[in-house]
């Protein structure tokens, strides 16, 4: 295979995340949405299964979004106004809650958060991480949702929310995407 092939590349990536994930500072779990942004967002995981045919299923927490909502409104008279599923989106840290499988495009839009009256989807979470906080570039919030995350984010224990977050969408993208990189490695294509 060639150096810079998409499998290459594909396999290059998910290993820096599986590395990456077990970090625990500010800085280095920041990091996360450089890598997620690739293999999600710019499609280096759907150029490397275009040949197997491979399409991921994403395991999350089978969450009532109607709930999540309704939770939002409760609180938002508290001054607090933000509300995320923290690290409640991987199923594996929840055993107690039930779980489903979706598409890719499903994940990629599941709503994960409410702030300033303005829902917010793991894509958009990825996106403020790297372009907001600096994984990638750095520029001011300018979007409805980057404001109120960028107001309105707190700690849980020693992390941000964002954060477990981000460190949630990691372990459901690792398991997802697991049995296309078992796969390419068990095909003996020289990564």
């Amino acid at each position: 295979m060639p150096r810079r092939s998409p499998e290459y590349i594909f396999v290059r990536e998910y290993e820096k995340l599986t590395k990456l994930i077990t970090k625990i500072t500010e800085d280095e779990l920041s990091e996360l949405s450089f890598l997620l942004r690739k293999l999600l967002l710019d499609g280096y995981y759907q150029r490397a299964a275009k040949p197997f045919k491979f399409k991921p299923i994403f395991t999350v927490t089978d969450f009532d979004h109607k709930s999540f909502k309704l939770l939002y409104r409760i609180i938002r008279g508290t001054g607090t106004y933000i509300v995320g599923l923290g690290d409640m989106l991987y199923p594996k840290d929840y055993p107690q809650l039930e779980s489903k499988g979706i598409t890719w495009k499903e994940f990629i839009d599941l709503p994960i958060g409410v702030t300033n009256d303005v829902s917010f989807t793991v894509s958009d979470l990825i996106k403020y991480e790297a372009y907001v906080e600096g994984a990638v570039h750095y520029r001011e919030p300018c979007r409805d949702y980057e404001k109120g995350i960028s107001k309105n984010n707190f700690f849980i224990g020693n992390l941000p929310m964002t954060l477990r977050q981000l460190r949630s969408i990691s372990f459901v993208t690792i398991d997802a995407l697991k049995p296309l990189y078992e796969l390419i490695r068990s095909k003996k294509i020289e990564t």
